[in-house]
């Protein structure tokens, strides 16, 4: 009948923040609750009743409570039977901010390496790829025959007798050295001087 069984202090506090009603026992958990809110709430209620067990995020833009909250709903047994429905919601307004920001900077580097004709390129510790921009995947598929992927160990895909050139290489900047290398490229008659620029990638010291 959504009914409440039971409510903490600060489902009540924020219940009243964002309806002005106070929940008790016995009274409807959705009195006073507007469109569209009223059918997405009921809904999900109906859902819970039914047996099913879910997580959501919700936003709310209501001064006084949580911006941003993860939603569990849980039915409730008893003698196997559904009597009604746990619901658990916890503030996640710093943490999904944070997220947001950290996916909004990801897409804003992403478009700055890929707006240019250079490569660009980063590994890790084990020499696998960590990111790369067009260029660099294009440029090196034409040179090596195999277009790297996020995760690939690019020392595998480069020619044996280039090998351990590069894993010095890739070891010194891992050491932490900045610095600079020429390679020559021939293509044919055609020769391509190309200057690569090594710097550590450094968090936390």
């Amino acid at each position: 009948n959504m009914e409440l069984f039971t409510a903490n202090r600060p489902m009540i506090e924020d219940f009243k923040v964002a309806f002005d009603r106070e929940l008790k026992p016995g009274v409807s958990v959705l009195e006073n609750v507007p469109e569209p809110v009223y059918s997405d709430w009921l809904a999900r209620y109906q859902r819970v009743l039914k047996g099913e067990s879910f997580d959501m995020i919700d936003q709310f833009l209501i001064g006084g409570v949580p911006e941003y909250v993860k939603l569990s709903y849980k039915p409730l047994y008893e003698d196997s039977k559904i009597i009604g429905g746990s619901c658990h919601s916890r503030d996640i307004t710093r943490q999904y901010l944070a997220e947001q920001e950290n996916k909004n900077n990801a897409l804003h580097l992403n478009a700055q390496i890929n707006n240019t004709n250079e490569s660009i390129w980063s590994v890790d510790r084990e020499y696998r790829i960590l990111t790369t921009n067009n260029v660099f995947r294009d440029n090196f598929e034409q040179i090596f025959g195999h277009r790297l992927e996020k995760g690939d160990r690019v020392l595998d895909f480069i020619p044996k007798d280039l090998r351990q050139e590069w894993k010095n290489r890739y070891d010194k900047v891992l050491g932490g050295k900045r610095f600079v290398v020429t390679d020559k490229f021939e293509f044919g008659e055609f020769l391509q001087f190309t200057d690569v620029a090594f710097n550590p990638i450094v968090v936390n010291n």
